[in-house]
């Protein structure tokens, strides 16, 4: 106080503080004196001081304290200051850092979200909320039974839960299709969720962190790469590496159950006169025809149709208790696979027919016998 006024306490005490500083600042004194005298408790302000004796300039704060005699009247004022600069400059700092910190989290396309231990929202950033159609400001305080469908809600009440009571983070990706959560997206949709425990100074959980980010596109690229790799591209059907692993499944199944797989081998006749009449562009629609009889005849959804290659066919169908039963699906896929298709040569106009050959092996047979091996034998039996 010496320092800040200049003097030694000798010649401050008895004076007052328009003694030793401006007018304007020591108004300011006085009304935060009148302010605590009349209020009959400590109050505090912040003021900037300049010390007269070093001429340094700080920032104070400044509590004031009514004194008051035996009979309850105030006597006077106890006032205590201290240097609150580098706190202050920290507490901006850390706003700035905050701000900072918020601005990056709505900027970025994550949903992030709090909840507290009783599932409410304490904040949701502006990509959330817009996910949700809802306010970052109306989204506090409410729960995600209030705004997801129940299943969803019940959904993260019990991972919540499980959270708090192992204190174990969570990630997972979401399909939302699968429970009809949809949120109005017409294909279905994917998230990637982790959700982290928030803890106190004392390492008590005090909520949970959740981050959310669409996965979609690169779910659904991975599938469609997926499928490209298995199927064929112009039929859609499985190709010959799907084929070869579904059947080892049917075998399998024959073996357990004792039943019968018939393994049907087609090759079109008639596919090459239309390739060479007609072109490739008559020759794949042919094949995209042709496909639509083949899934026909499948009984199960466990039976196969596939395309081997060209104008090359397979089919596996399982569970026969005997080998007749293949004999009406072999007749209704002669008659389905007879294409007529309208040509003209030479200027004369012409049907081009398109028919199948279709052989057929089984198994189980007498001795082991590998796929491979039934698949030669259907060829052989065309």
């Amino acid at each position: 106080f010496e320092q800040f006024f200049g003097a030694k306490k000798e010649k401050i005490i008895g004076n007052t503080d328009y003694d030793f500083v401006d007018q304007e600042l020591a108004d300011s004194f006085r009304e935060h004196d009148r302010h605590a005298m009349m209020a009959g408790k400590a109050v505090r302000n912040k003021v900037q001081l300049t010390f007269a004796s070093n001429g340094y300039t700080g920032l104070f704060e400044a509590t004031k304290v009514p004194l008051v005699s035996d009979d309850n009247q105030v006597i006077g004022i106890l006032g205590i200051g201290h240097d609150i600069t580098e706190l202050d400059q920290l507490i901006h700092q850390l706003n700035e850092t905050k701000q900072l910190l918020l601005s990056l989290v709505n900027a970025i396309p994550f949903f992030i979200y709090r909840l507290d231990l009783e599932g409410r929202f304490t904040f949701a950033n502006k990509a959330f909320s817009a996910y949700l159609q809802q306010s970052p400001e109306s989204l506090v305080g409410q729960n995600f039974y209030q705004i997801v469908p129940t299943a969803w809600a019940k959904e993260c009440q019990d991972e919540d839960q499980h959270l708090i009571e192992t204190r174990t983070p969570l990630h997972k990706t979401k399909s939302l299709s699968s429970t009809g959560q949809t949120n109005n997206h017409p294909q279905p949709q994917y998230l990637e969720i982790i959700k982290l425990p928030i803890f106190d100074f004392n390492q008590q959980i005090i909520g949970i962190q959740g981050i959310l980010w669409d996965v979609t596109e690169n779910i659904l690229s991975k599938q469609a790469l997926e499928h490209s790799a298995k199927h064929d591209s112009l039929t859609g059907l499985p190709n010959r590496y799907l084929f070869n692993e579904l059947i080892q499944t049917v075998m399998h199944r024959c073996d357990r159950n004792n039943h019968l797989m018939a393994l049907l081998y087609l090759d079109l006749d008639g596919f090459k006169e239309v390739n060479d009449n007609l072109g490739h562009e008559a020759g794949d629609q042919v094949l995209i025809d042709i496909a639509h009889p083949l899934k026909a005849a499948l009984i199960r959804k466990e039976d196969i149709v596939a395309r081997l290659g060209g104008d090359e066919f397979v089919i596996a169908i399982a569970d026969l208790k005997s080998k007749q039963e293949i004999i009406p699906i072999l007749e209704r896929l002669h008659t389905d696979l007879h294409l007529s298709i309208p040509c003209e040569k030479n200027g004369i106009s012409e049907q081009l027919e398109v028919t199948a050959s279709i052989g057929v092996s089984f198994y189980p047979q007498s001795r082991p016998i590998s796929f491979d091996e039934l698949l030669r034998q259907a060829d052989d039996a065309m």
